[in-house]
């Protein structure tokens, strides 16, 4: 008889899966921000913190006089899209409320994002 000394030790059948799970995989969702205006749709990543702002370092350039250098954040987090103002002089508001400054708050469906003045609007699309 012959006796392989090199014989792998058995995984359970139970567990097979487990051995074969990547580990720590990005979730890849995407959502749509779509402005009111000629700027193209932002495409937002999940787990991706972009800004926006009338300076060229924001990964959002809007230029309009009444946008600040950096005047929010914009967070998808796989299942909604948060907002933070960064104290910009002429706020940013949901249909009409203004957001608390450096306080991040939840996109709500079916509501506009208004930054800064009523022609910089924002409304969210669809997730892919």
């Amino acid at each position: 008889s012959t006796h392989n000394t090199f014989a792998q030790p058995k995984k359970p059948d139970s567990d097979f899966d487990s051995y074969h799970q990547p580990i720590n995989v990005p979730q890849t969702k995407r959502i749509t921000l779509i402005p009111n205006g000629l700027n193209p749709n932002i495409i937002l990543e999940q787990n991706i913190k972009k800004t926006l702002g009338r300076s060229p370092d924001n990964s959002i350039v809007v230029n309009n006089e009444y946008i600040s250098k950096h005047h929010l954040t914009v967070l998808f987090d796989g299942a909604y899209v948060y907002i933070e103002d960064l104290n910009s002089t002429n706020g940013s508001y949901f249909d009409g409320e203004k957001l608390t400054p450096g306080k991040s708050m939840r996109f709500p469906d079916g509501k506009r994002l208004l930054v800064g003045s009523r022609d910089v609007i924002y409304t969210l699309g669809p997730i892919s």
